[in-house]
């Protein structure tokens, strides 16, 4: 009470895990945006580069995962689930219209995904990279892995790579998402978990 008092929002006690700290973070920036007040974010800092917190290494913008410790036996992996572009790439030559569309990610897949987690209680693995940058649902190698045309049309800014973008797309994008897919099911092997 008396924290609420004094003007605090949310209130955590030991222990807790990293997907409800990260859970309430972001329902105070939410209602910090509907109020369209940016105080409350004030002293909050975004990086690109990794970063280590509560002993986990955080790849801001790649994945995400939710609920590394689920106990069910199901491990979730949702590929499409964001439609992030890296700054460096812009709009991959399309429209506003068009990263808002299926063709960009799988609309609703990450608020399915994540609700059948919290309700089977399962780790969820989420690519938040648009598929338009690299389609982390197809082999790394796969000459549609990063698409030339979706269905508006070509996607300017997939035209004409040279080896080295296709392959920093690879290592930077869809690399990272199997990884953290493999280390997850390495993790349960380890611990003689079926999955």
């Amino acid at each position: 009470t008396l924290f609420r008092s004094m003007g605090g929002d949310d209130y955590m006690t030991k222990p807790f895990s990293y997907a409800e700290l990260v859970a309430r973070i972001r329902a105070v920036l939410r209602r910090a945006e509907t109020k369209a007040d940016f105080n409350v974010a004030k002293n909050i800092r975004t990086v690109d580069a990794p970063f280590v917190f509560c002993g986990a290494k955080i790849t801001p913008e790649r994945l995400e995962i939710q609920f590394p410790d689920g106990t069910s036996d199901i491990l979730i992996a949702c590929d499409h689930a964001g439609a992030r572009i890296p700054r460096a790439l812009g709009t991959l030559g399309l429209s506003e219209q068009e990263l808002r569309s299926h063709i960009a990610w799988d609309i609703g897949a990450a608020g399915v995904a994540t609700r059948l987690a919290l309700r089977l209680d399962a780790t969820l693995v989420m690519q938040l990279y648009s598929r338009l940058v690299v389609d982390c649902n197809r082999p790394a190698q796969a000459p549609d892995a990063i698409t030339r045309d979706a269905e508006w049309g070509p996607v300017a800014g997939n035209a004409d790579l040279d080896t080295a973008q296709i392959e920093t797309r690879r290592r930077e994008i869809f690399d990272p998402y199997h990884a953290a897919l493999a280390d997850q099911v390495e993790h349960r092997q380890r611990a003689r978990r079926p999955t």
